[in-house]
């Protein structure tokens, strides 16, 4: 920070311990003697204070008009309540304008937002008067607010009585709403019009954020987040020695935002923050993501290059915005000394500086990691080359321009001689990205040749997805209780959403066949000895592949009750052991399709494992029982996690990169042309990540091509984060939810805006990426903890809970 931020400013006489207040122009603190105030311009602060006399007793609140008239200083004591115009008298105002005298002491003032009102409050009642009318036009006695504002709706009062959140109607003098804080008693408050976000501080360093229904969408405990992103060697054990909850009381809020800062480039809010003071730092913080941007400790004169010594201790705070919110003025009364310290920030400077443009702004183009930019690898030096040979050819035979140049023709008569009428190849799914507007995707080409590829013969679900699903009206479908089957694992819808994948942790693997409205079991396989820890789909949706305790991974198709493919071998049999070309040294967590089913990937410890394949898919005659599938090992990445958690890979179109989770709480993405790990993030979450979904698309929705490259991550107690691969960090979070003991599955609507997720409060949050709060939320009391959720492309979304059951919700057209 510059010397220029900071300004030193002595006060005549002893302040009143805890009271100041800051406009764009203009700062003003209540003394001790006769009930003067002193009063600074902002423009002039090497001048000496000008002195307010009009009280006789101590004042006891303060409060500024409103821009862009913010000249007007209301000061309320037990003797007057005075309205005084600050430009009155080239700015030294002699006179004040008395709204009433003699009444009990005022607790706070606060001016409406076009300043034609003043509301008052007292221990036992309000009183609000009215500018225009020239008199109070509101006297009420039963509500008492020791903090309040104005609120964005009409005729109400937003603000604090005791430990309680409470929207006012003055006029019917109702509380329509009453929210209770629980922790800590609340010591600032701010209200942002603009996205209707309200947050109050508390004495034990708690930030509760509100949407504008009220809802707590935030719970940030500012000890606990210092410590985790400014002293991360205080959070590697989960412990923070170095702070107490009661060293950091919040003073003062303010929220702002920027609309040319936030990236348009994709569907997420613009970001939003918040400028903080609390007893001993003064900090700026992104509410969207959580992330710390400009930290100043008060107790650390590196930081504070003017005083050439620290702060120290701070009793009060304030803190103004100018009307672009370009600029901030932070009010700071040490506890030692009579004098005031004003610090000019720049926070269009400091979010644009080069010291965070580097978290802000994408990298350049030439670095950029994305999963469309896949590369080149036509070489034979990389790993994603095919060299399994699918099928043989004889190399005598000379390729027949058509079928009826062979020497016996039974032309197109009979398809069983093999020479019966070819089908034309289909090309395989790419992301669609709309060049325009989305409204003509449903004649893409790509859409049309993947459900020929797809083989269904059903009416086109193409035209059953909508990017803007109705949640509101998703109501129960179709529910399967399993008591034999508890505790189900991992759910998945295959892509063309005809079959879902469910597991359990006694090793079935159930195959459940999904209508409009209801929901059945197709096929049940015992896939393995102990518990299965994931099941995928193949982009195909003819292979489902399992990984499980047992040590080993399995490709299945739908009707086969056996394995057309086999990887590792069963704990304790020490015969296949021997013969088993690879032994998984640890239960495999994570196996799926990669490369457009090309090849395999599976975890196991902290190694990836990427196989190459050939499955045998003959459905009759001898060679359906002779099994000539056969798997090669590619390539063995061993990551510095002592255990991989989570894998996420692209499966809908190629992509190189592969992203990985793990107790040592990085993101690891790994290049599998070349086999390395390239970038690792750093994720300061309390807990490792134990999912890892990617923003994959579907062919029947098309999103912009920036959407692509975002991923979630799921861990307890720390909710949701949204990443964004271009960047080195996450870019929102989500952590209205209850997942602290058990880890609930999250996953990204076909659209890519909605994330839907588990909740150990027996309840379903949908996530609106466009918005930071819930959009909307399923509950179920006779339900269990959801522990797994999934999109269907038919408008659906599937659940599995704790207790063995599925449920089914979307919407009945009956």
């Amino acid at each position: 920070m510059c010397d220029e931020t900071f300004y030193h400013l002595p006060c005549p006489t002893s302040m009143v311990t805890h009271l100041c207040e800051c406009s764009e122009n203009y700062v003003a603190v209540p003394l001790n003697e006769k009930g003067n105030i002193a009063f600074w311009n902002i423009k002039s602060l090497l001048r000496k204070p000008s002195i307010l006399i009009g009280h006789h007793k101590l004042v006891s609140a303060l409060a500024f008009s409103h821009q862009p008239a913010n000249y007007l200083l209301c000061s309320c004591s037990s003797d007057n309540i005075i309205l005084w115009n600050l430009m009155q008298n080239n700015g030294q105002p002699t006179k004040g304008r008395v709204l009433h005298s003699h009444m009990d002491k005022p607790t706070y003032c606060s001016f409406s937002l076009d300043n034609s009102q003043i509301a008052v409050s007292f221990p036992n009642g309000m009183w609000i008067f009215n500018l225009q009318k020239n008199s109070w036009v509101f006297s009420v006695e039963e509500i008492c607010f020791t903090m309040f504002t104005f609120g964005y709706e009409d005729n109400t009062l937003l603000g604090i009585e005791e430990n309680f959140l409470k929207v006012w109607n003055y006029k019917t003098n109702e509380v329509s709403k009453n929210i209770s804080i629980s922790i800590g008693f609340p010591t600032s408050f701010c209200v942002h019009n603009q996205s209707m976000i309200t947050v109050i501080g508390t004495t034990c360093g708690h930030l509760n954020v509100y949407d504008k229904n009220y809802n707590l969408i935030r719970n940030i405990l500012v000890w606990k987040l210092i410590a985790q992103q400014l002293k991360p060697e205080s959070a590697e054990d989960g412990t923070f020695q170095d702070f107490k909850s009661d060293s950091f009381p919040v003073y003062s809020i303010k929220v702002f935002h920027f609309d040319k800062i936030s990236d348009p480039s994709n569907c997420l809010p613009g970001d939003i923050y918040l400028l903080i003071v609390t007893s001993t730092c003064l900090f700026l913080m992104r509410i969207n993501n959580e992330e710390i941007i400009l930290f100043v400790d008060f107790n650390d004169h590196s930081d504070i290059t003017e005083t050439k010594k620290s702060i120290g201790l701070v009793r009060s705070g304030m803190i103004a915005c100018n009307s672009d919110n370009s600029e901030a003025y932070v009010i700071l009364i040490p506890v030692l000394g009579e004098f005031l310290i004003l610090v000019k920030l720049s926070l269009i400077d400091v979010l644009l500086s080069e010291s965070t443009i580097n978290n802000l702004k994408i990298e350049s183009t030439n670095h950029v990691l994305t999963f469309l930019n896949s590369k080149c690898l036509e070489s034979g030096n990389s790993l994603l080359v095919p060299r399994i040979q699918k099928a043989k050819t004889s190399k005598g035979l000379k390729k027949c321009s058509s079928n009826k140049n062979f020497p016996v023709t039974f032309h197109s008569n009979i398809k069983s001689s093999g020479y019966g009428t070819l089908h034309k190849p289909v090309a395989l799914f790419q992301p669609q990205i709309p060049k325009g507007h989305r409204s003509q995707y449903k004649s893409s080409e790509t859409s049309r040749k993947f459900q020929n590829n797809a083989g269904t013969k059903k009416k086109n679900i193409f035209e059953c997805y909508s990017s803007s699903v109705d949640f509101e009206n998703f109501e129960l479908l179709n529910k399967i209780e399993s008591f034999e089957n508890p505790v189900m694992s991992s759910l998945q819808v295959s892509v063309e959403g005809q079959f879902a994948s469910c597991t359990s942790s006694d090793g079935v693997l159930d195959v459940l066949k999904l209508g409009k409205t209801h929901l059945k079991v197709f096929h049940s396989i015992r896939a393995h000895l102990g518990k299965i820890n994931t099941a995928k789909w193949s982009h195909s949706n003819k292979l489902l592949i399992t990984a499980g305790n047992d040590q080993t991974t399995k490709v299945w198709d739908l009707e086969r009750h056996h394995p057309l493919l086999h990887i590792g071998t069963d704990n304790g049999n020490s015969s296949m052991m021997e013969k088993c070309k690879l032994v998984f040294k640890d239960a495999v967590e994570q196996a799926q399709f990669y490369y457009l089913d090309h090849f395999l990937l599976a975890t196991a410890g902290n190694c990836i494992h990427l196989f190459e394949y050939k499955i045998n898919l003959e459905k009759s005659g001898i060679k359906s029982i002779i099994n000539k599938s056969s798997w090669k090992l590619v390539k063995k990445i061993p990551l510095e996690s002592k255990r991989i958690t989570s894998l996420a890979a692209m499966n809908q179109f190629f992509s190189n990169l592969v992203l990985c989770a793990g107790t040592s709480k990085h993101i690891d993405i790994l290049d599998m042309g070349v086999g390395k790990v390239i970038r690792h993030i750093v994720d300061p979450s309390l807990k490792p990540a134990y999912l890892i979904s990617l923003n994959e698309g579907s062919p029947y929705t098309t999103q912009a091509s920036s959407m692509y490259d975002l991923f979630l991550t799921a861990s307890l107690f720390d909710g949701i984060k949204i990443w964004d691969l271009r960047t080195n960090k996450h870019v929102l979070c989500f952590k209205e939810h209850k997942c602290r003991s058990f880890p609930c599955g999250a996953n990204f609507s076909l659209c890519g805006k909605y994330i839907a997720t588990g909740s150990e409060d027996r309840s379903i949050y949908i996530y609106d990426l466009r918005h930071l709060c819930h959009q909307h939320k399923i509950n179920d009391c006779q339900a269990d903890v959801f522990t797994s959720v999934a999109f269907s492309p038919k408008s659906q979304l599937l659940a599995s809970s704790l207790n063995g059951s599925i449920y089914l919700y979307g919407k009945n057209e009956e």
